[in-house]
């Protein structure tokens, strides 16, 4: 086994950024004999993962339930602000 430390190898992290994005830790990518990847493991397990993206949707179609008409209203103004300004 050997250890490569994410900030002295960028670029063998960049590949396995969380959402091609961020440097999430732990990060831990097996390589085989040749150097090739054969697998990955990123942050926290899958089940936390469909956990997570599922209250996030909860939250997501409650949050614009309530806010139906509050955000209606704030979508109009912007968009009547962006007609305006470019007349």
């Amino acid at each position: 086994m050997r250890i490569f430390r994410r900030d002295q190898h960028p670029e063998l992290i960049l590949p396995n950024r969380k959402d091609g994005l961020y440097h999430s830790i732990p990060v831990v990518v097996f390589f085989d004999a040749d150097f090739n990847e054969v697998g990955c493991w990123i942050e926290r397990p899958l089940i936390a993962h469909q956990v997570i993206e599922e209250e996030s949707l909860k939250l997501r179609r409650r949050l614009r339930e309530e806010q139906k008409a509050e955000w209606a209203q704030a979508a109009l103004g912007e968009f009547l602000e962006a007609v305006k300004q470019s007349q």
